[in-house]
């Protein structure tokens, strides 16, 4: 029998002026290196500047959650891509994938709970990661 215990609770709080000023100096190329091709697809689709910007304001903040709960940060290796979140605006859902899935693999982290908020101005994520333990 196993059971899971908390392995780590990450936060993140980021202005959304901070992505509007982003997209202006970068344009796409932000989307590119922060975001996985399915969110850079949904974030394509929203025509509304200010929602695209708490879009990726929430993406951004979910995912540095993820690295503060793993007590790692972006270590060598990650990627934000490797971190996916579908349904921000509504029941957020967390996805791992290459460098950062090999890490949960390691660590024996077997689930997650992820929390997202977002008005036009702030965005704010929280997530916990649970291990599997041997007993």
């Amino acid at each position: 029998m196993h059971t899971t215990t908390l392995f780590g609770m990450g936060t993140d709080i980021v202005p959304v002026d901070r992505f509007a000023r982003l997209e202006r100096r970068d344009g796409r190329i932000a989307y590119e290196r922060l975001l996985s091709k399915r969110e850079a697809q949904a974030a394509a689709h929203i025509t509304s500047s200010v929602r695209r910007h708490r879009l990726l304001a929430t993406c951004f903040a979910a995912k540095e959650a993820v690295f503060k709960a793993l007590g790692t940060g972006l270590i060598a290796g990650m990627s934000w891509r490797d971190v996916e979140i579908a349904n921000a605006f509504t029941a957020c859902e967390l996805q791992v994938h290459g460098q950062t899935q090999q890490h949960f693999t390691e660590q024996n982290i077997t689930s997650w709970k992820v929390s997202c908020s977002a008005n036009d101005h702030l965005a704010t994520a929280v997530v916990l990661l649970f291990a599997r333990n041997p007993s």
